[in-house]
């Protein structure tokens, strides 16, 4: 499952670029941007995989209740987590594009990614500790 989520976030990138204004210079400015979400992936991940195993001591020792406040604590740990980096990004994004380059229209449109993307990436954290929880 994993493999499928990587495969499928790594298309989706490719298509995306390819279809910003063709792959030269879409890749530039649509994949600057798009760079934090590969970041964040792995930190959503480390969080689901102590948190899956404090869940699956609980639910061996038939504490359920105390699996299932668990699993909540994860989930709201990957989200504040990658929210926070989220919002940060979408405050300061020039902070992050030029990591990658000083071009001024990669700036704009990685701005502009991160402008629309960055106040959401706490999805993007509970669905990856989800993933992560459920491969094990």
């Amino acid at each position: 499952m994993s493999a499928v989520v990587s495969a499928s976030t790594n298309l989706t990138l490719a298509i995306v670029t390819a279809m910003w204004n063709g792959w030269r210079r879409g890749l530039g400015r649509y994949g600057a941007g798009s760079r934090l979400e590969f970041l964040l992936v792995p930190l959503a991940y480390g969080v689901g995989g102590p948190v899956g195993i404090v869940i699956s001591a609980n639910l061996g020792a038939g504490q359920i209740e105390r699996a299932v406040k668990a699993s909540w604590v994860g989930v709201l740990m990957a989200c504040a987590l990658t929210e926070s980096i989220g919002l940060a990004a979408a405050a300061f994004p020039q902070r992050w594009i030029e990591i990658f380059s000083q071009d001024p229209s990669v700036l704009q449109v990685g701005a502009e990614y991160l402008h629309r993307v960055g106040p959401f990436l706490d999805s993007l954290g509970s669905a990856m500790f989800f993933m992560r929880r459920t491969s094990n």
